[in-house]
């Protein structure tokens, strides 16, 4: 798994210097979404539990949209903010994109 190159967003947990690998989203806004490194504790923040998602690949963030029935368009900047955080290239084949997301 490639960490997310904004490290600043990561240190929100207790100043933190890990590199971010995954991002948490409530149920009903993934624009709310915060960055996370693999020791942090999303919840720390003062999210009630069981509010969030965590989500560190393409099959996470489909099977986020899919369970909360979320619209498409929120998949789509969802996606498209891993992308960027994981400098994928705008123009990527399928091997490209499963190297970056994982496999589904």
């Amino acid at each position: 798994m490639r960490n997310y190159r904004n490290r600043e967003q990561s240190m929100v947990g207790r100043e933190c210097s890990n590199p971010a690998t995954c991002l948490s989203v409530y149920s009903d806004n993934v624009y709310s979404r915060m960055w996370w490194c693999d020791d942090c504790d999303p919840y720390q923040m003062g999210a009630r539990d069981g509010k969030l998602s965590l989500i560190k690949t393409y099959r996470d963030a489909l099977l986020h949209h899919m369970h909360f029935g979320t619209p498409k368009t929120f998949l789509r900047d969802l996606v498209k903010a891993m992308a960027v955080e994981k400098c994928l290239p705008k123009r990527v084949g399928q091997k490209e994109a499963e190297e970056f997301f994982g496999r589904l």
